[in-house]
């Protein structure tokens, strides 16, 4: 608690910069970014949740849970794990059940020094752990994030690689794998790798669908990206996808659908009031509550 380093990196914050406009006539509030958050709290955005194969875990948000208010208290309640039905959960590896002890004792000794800070040695283990068990997929998807910290990219996705050839079914793997394309704007692979993250867990992997929706935009495949962001407006609970609403009202403007797109413009406002699309979104609300107040022109006489 209180190092991010290990943390999956929201999608919202993953990328710098903008990730580009395919054009079109509805484009008329800019390019939407990736955002960031306003960090109120050590804690905002942090979660708290079980891993286990072929269940979902109740989440429990932990942005509340201060030293000031909370000292002491380490009880955040009951939580449920729901069976999926016929899937496998992605969130940890069902084929490291067969890793050989000694092996699974470097694992967790690179772990334990992860957990202290000494990323060094927590790679050297992970190495030592892959090299003695290629098919150790949770190694490697640890040596992976490690490289990923330390912005060694191309050996990143080498580990990531690694470890969905380990195991076909690690969903994690292929959200970093999509997440690292599309760093790299190569959006046909952050298309491929999100739909196969959130094919094998579509509760765990809200970044996927991000990743998706971005992709397919970029694509100018604007069915597939409204999909994405539609489900990750679902399922996004604690709103940590404030660009999604606005990449949704993108999308509905492209067909037309004004007032749904009003909606969804205010919805990114009151998440991300003084975000980098913020001015672009009130003048692209300001047009469209003038178009709606103009009157219709009477058709002239002949």
């Amino acid at each position: 608690m209180g190092q991010n380093e290990m943390v999956d990196t929201d999608a919202a914050d993953a990328m710098p910069g903008q990730y580009g406009s395919p054009g079109g006539a509805g484009n008329s509030m800019g390019t939407p970014g990736m955002g960031t958050r306003n960090q109120n709290s050590s804690l905002l955005g942090c979660e708290l949740r079980a891993a286990y194969p072929g269940y979902r875990s109740d989440t429990v948000e932990l942005s509340h849970y201060t030293s000031a208010s909370n000292e002491g208290n380490t009880d955040v309640g009951t939580m449920i794990l729901h069976r999926l039905g016929g899937t496998s959960a992605g969130t940890i590896s069902v084929a490291d059940a067969s890793v050989p002890k000694n092996v699974r004792k470097i694992y967790e000794k690179g772990e334990q020094f992860a957990e202290k800070g000494n990323f060094e040695e927590a790679e050297k283990r992970f190495e030592e752990a892959t090299s003695a068990y290629p098919k150790y997929a949770l190694a490697w998807f640890a040596l992976g994030q490690i490289q990923q910290k330390d912005g060694n990219l191309n050996d990143a996705k080498k580990s990531y690689e690694a470890a969905v050839a380990a195991d076909g079914k690690y969903a994690g793997a292929y959200d970093r794998l999509a997440q690292l394309s599309a760093r790299g704007e190569d959006w046909a692979a952050t298309a491929r790798y999100s739909s196969q993250a959130v094919e094998l867990d579509p509760v765990d992997y809200a970044s996927s669908f991000w990743y998706n929706a971005i992709a397919n935009y970029q694509l100018k495949k604007s069915a597939e990206a409204e999909k994405s962001a539609r489900e990750l407006l679902r399922m996004d609970k604690a709103h940590r996808y404030p660009e999604a609403e606005r990449l949704y009202a993108e999308l509905l403007l492209n067909r037309g659908e004004n007032v749904d797109a009003a909606v969804h413009l205010r919805a990114y406002l009151a998440l991300n009031p003084n975000g980098a699309g913020a001015a672009a979104v009130k003048e692209a609300l300001a047009k469209l509550d003038q178009a709606k107040a103009e009157p219709a022109k009477k058709p002239e006489a002949r």
